[in-house]
């Protein structure tokens, strides 16, 4: 037996599996070789499992990014949730001064109403009248102060006129017009 027939044998052996697109055996076939080997080998088939894989990518990050999407909605969402919150707590607060505001006028308004009838009779106390009215402008001063109110204002003008104080009176007046558009009285008081 000659060992260079066999060896020849071998050469032939890897040329026909070259050919086959099979591993040789003259080198150690690495993982990469040989998984290369199969495809070409299999050619249809790994198109096939290529393309598979390839539509399961494209499913997988259209999926991907579309839950990135949602959650950047419900983020926007919750931002605005929050926001809208906000608001409504403000619009509470003011809602809370204002009533607040126009209930001390309505207590400065209720003094003057109980002097009114004093300020125009012959033998009243003037003294205690006037103290009354800047006990009346001192409520509507507090009520301005924590939330200025036509309301407030208008009052605190009518005061001004009873204490013949017009410059006053004007400015309250306009002053109640601005805030309240619709407040006629303060327009005509003016």
């Amino acid at each position: 037996f000659d060992p260079s027939l066999k060896e020849f044998q071998h050469v032939a052996e890897d040329l026909k599996r070259y050919l086959l697109d099979e591993t040789i055996r003259a080198r150690p076939a690495t993982l990469v070789y040989r998984i290369g080997k199969k495809l070409r080998r299999h050619r249809v088939a790994s198109s096939l499992v290529g393309s598979v894989l390839l539509l399961l990518l494209l499913v997988g990050s259209y999926a991907i990014l579309s839950g990135l999407k949602q959650k950047e909605k419900v983020r926007g969402l919750e931002t605005e949730k929050g926001r809208v919150e906000e608001e409504k707590a403000q619009a509470e607060k003011d809602r809370e001064l204002h009533d607040r505001a126009v209930k001390i006028a309505m207590q400065g308004w209720m003094i003057v109403s109980e002097v009114s009838a004093e300020f125009y009779k012959k033998d009243a106390d003037m003294g205690k009248i006037w103290k009354r009215l800047e006990a009346a402008v001192g409520k509507l001063d507090e009520s301005i102060a924590i939330r200025p109110t036509a309301l407030a204002h208008f009052y605190r003008g009518r005061i001004h006129l009873l204490t013949l104080d017009y410059d006053r009176a004007e400015q309250d007046f306009t002053r109640a017009g601005e805030i309240d558009k619709e407040f006629a009285e303060a327009f005509i008081f003016r």
